[in-house]
């Protein structure tokens, strides 16, 4: 989920039984591995990385649960409220399933729209204060 969850990052996770795009889930892949990919499509659940030019469908009986922050080195990221900038990453996210290009300007737009993100909602970890 590069570049908003760096492999350093804690996640939380909540169980939920509804989702909504732009959310980030965490699901078992057929190896049995963890995965944290952004929802972005329902019908079927079709999930991808922000980085990934790649998708795939997921089973809700796969899904662990939903991201509902992110507590990065100094500072946590509360994913609660922020349906439309979640929606927002997963429709620049798709961009990247679209061509060479669009696979380009996708990914200057993700690490714009990241940086903004984390500048505008980020607050220091309490376990830090």
């Amino acid at each position: 989920m590069f570049p908003l969850i760096l492999s350093d990052d804690i996640l939380i996770v909540e169980q939920t039984s509804s989702y909504n795009i732009g959310d980030i889930i965490i699901f078992r892949d057929e190896m049995k591995v963890y995965i944290a990919h952004r929802i972005i499509s329902l019908s079927p659940l079709r999930t991808k990385g922000d980085f990934s030019v790649l998708s795939e469908i997921v089973t809700h009986e796969t899904i662990f649960g939903r991201v509902s922050a992110i507590k990065k080195n100094k500072s946590e990221v509360s994913l609660y409220g922020k349906g439309l900038p979640m929606r927002l990453f997963a429709e620049i996210s798709k961009m990247r399933l679209k061509g060479p290009f669009l696979r380009k300007i996708s990914l200057l737009l993700l690490h714009v729209i990241t940086t903004i993100f984390l500048l505008i909602y980020s607050r220091p970890r309490r376990d830090h204060i």
